[in-house]
């Protein structure tokens, strides 16, 4: 049985700026439509990197769900957010 709005998995789309990214998670169900779950901005240092993930994991209701984070790269502005990723 396929349940029209059951989470196969979410996404964190983050557009990065010289001195704050913004967050955007989401999730996609079986059907393939996406809703957006919650919007953030952060500073571009390492409180806000620090908080970015705690605030995926409050959003990141379903543990077992894989996720990706996307980021958008301007120039050497999200350097610092995807070593902190890795």
């Amino acid at each position: 049985m396929i349940l029209k709005n059951a989470f196969v998995n979410y996404g964190v789309g983050v557009d990065t700026s010289k001195d704050s990214f913004h967050g955007c998670f989401s999730t996609t169900t079986q059907q393939g439509d996406v809703k957006v779950i919650a919007q953030k901005k952060f500073k571009n240092n390492l409180t806000g990197h620090k908080q970015i993930k705690v605030w995926v994991e409050k959003n990141r209701k379903n543990k077992e769900l894989n996720y990706q984070i996307l980021l958008e790269v301007t120039g050497i502005y999200h350097e610092e957010l995807l070593f902190f990723f890795t």
